[in-house]
């Protein structure tokens, strides 16, 4: 759990008004008043004015919140303890109404201490995989699939009423969020969010299984690809990679060695280089059981490879496909892997078998790819291939 007084000392928090006042004034009375206080804090007096009442006149007509370092209360506190007052310090984190960081959006109404829970692993996981945090502007999580902005969203209500906001930057969507959470995290877990890097990852193994799996799902949500016969994950970081794969093998899911293949070239004219590891199919059962996907496409892709897997070594008709694949795309064009969720072989199959063979038999034809880097070839039936499904007595 996470309290109050394992915030950065560059937390703001604001305590709820009549509280305030009693931590305050108790405090004024054991220090011999507000200018004593302020001496002892380091500060100015109109800064402990401030903070005492919550707020502060930028001019004669615009008043703003004004909240209290965290360590601040930390040494207030720490008076407080030493004259007898220690019930009013366990009573400081029930009765904060919000924090911040210095000008930023703000968690109202939090849920103090924070728990490990699977929300916070994934959010974790999310902020790592997908997340850009840098040190002072604010953060914000990327992705195309809708049901994962607002998994994070959820999973950013187990804080509290955390501030959010969505947006669009050359048609990418992203969930801007306060920069105090990466903050709070990073010191509590020893997580360097700007260099998405674990200082200390041995937290993990002293977490209960369906938290670190709840970690690996973000993760995989965000970083993994499933391809036709085994699941991948990518990072440039091979330590977070390595930190992955002992975190599979306590589930017993065994997984390839780590390679590297060049991605792009930069502005520079050097190449990109990313590393990435499999997890073979016979472990795949295993790995949707315990961890599996939220992102709708990967997981219908993941339960796909699950069921051919059960299907065992029997072979499917091969007219049988044909005609699927000539329906399929009668409804309109597709990919190879969305024809091979139909027909239960895997995608490479379908195109050296049936796809690249009725092309040349001016059945298929292909229109082009999808939009997007690697986008994925597109498939679409000719007019002779209609004549030909009708002959068949296909609709």
């Amino acid at each position: 759990m996470i309290s109050i007084w394992d915030f950065p000392n560059k937390v703001y928090v604001l305590l709820k008004h009549e509280f305030r006042k009693q931590v305050f004034e108790t405090t004024f009375d054991v220090t011999g008043g507000r200018r004593n206080l302020a001496s002892i804090l380091g500060v100015g007096y109109t800064a402990v004015s401030e903070w005492y009442y919550g707020f502060k006149k930028r001019t004669k007509t615009k008043i703003t919140t004004q909240r209290c370092p965290v360590w601040a209360y930390k040494k207030i506190a720490e008076i407080l303890v030493q004259n007898g007052y220690e019930n009013l310090v366990l009573q400081i984190e029930k009765n904060i109404s919000s924090y911040s960081g210095h000008s930023d959006a703000e968690v109202k109404n939090p849920v103090l201490p924070i728990k490990e829970t699977p929300e916070l692993m994934n959010l974790i996981a999310h902020i790592i995989g997908d997340g850009s945090v840098s040190k002072r502007a604010m953060p914000y999580f990327s992705n195309t699939s809708k049901e994962l902005r607002e998994e994070f969203i959820k999973d950013l209500k187990i804080l509290g009423d955390t501030e959010y906001k969505e947006s669009y930057r050359n048609h990418v969507p992203r969930v801007w969020f306060p920069l105090v959470v990466p903050n709070i995290l990073e010191k509590a877990y020893k997580i360097d969010f700007v260099n998405k890097k674990f200082l200390n990852p041995s937290f993990f193994f002293s977490l209960p299984d369906n938290l670190i799996c709840s970690f690996l799902r973000g993760i995989y949500d965000d970083e993994g690809y499933v391809h036709d016969s085994n699941i991948q994950i990518c990072s440039i970081d091979e330590k977070l990679l390595l930190l992955i794969k002992r975190l599979l093998k306590k589930f017993g899911i065994l997984t390839s060695n780590i390679f590297a293949y060049q991605d792009y070239y930069r502005k520079d004219g050097s190449l990109s280089r990313v590393l990435y590891f499999d997890i073979y199919s016979e472990y795949i059962p295993k790995f949707n059981k315990l961890v599996g996907f939220t992102h709708p496409e990967k997981r219908e892709f993941l339960e796909y490879i699950v069921k051919r897997i059960n299907r065992g070594w029997k072979h499917p008709n091969p007219e049988s496909i044909k005609i699927t694949v000539l329906s399929e795309l009668e409804k309109g064009i597709s990919t190879s892997r969305r024809l091979a969720l139909k027909t239960l072989i895997t995608a490479r199959n379908l195109r050296k078998n049936y796809l690249y063979p009725m092309e040349e038999g001016n059945l298929t034809v292909r229109s082009g790819k999808k939009k997007g880097k690697g986008g994925a070839q597109l498939w679409s039936i000719t007019q002779k291939g209609k004549m030909h499904l009708k002959s068949l007595g296909q609709k």
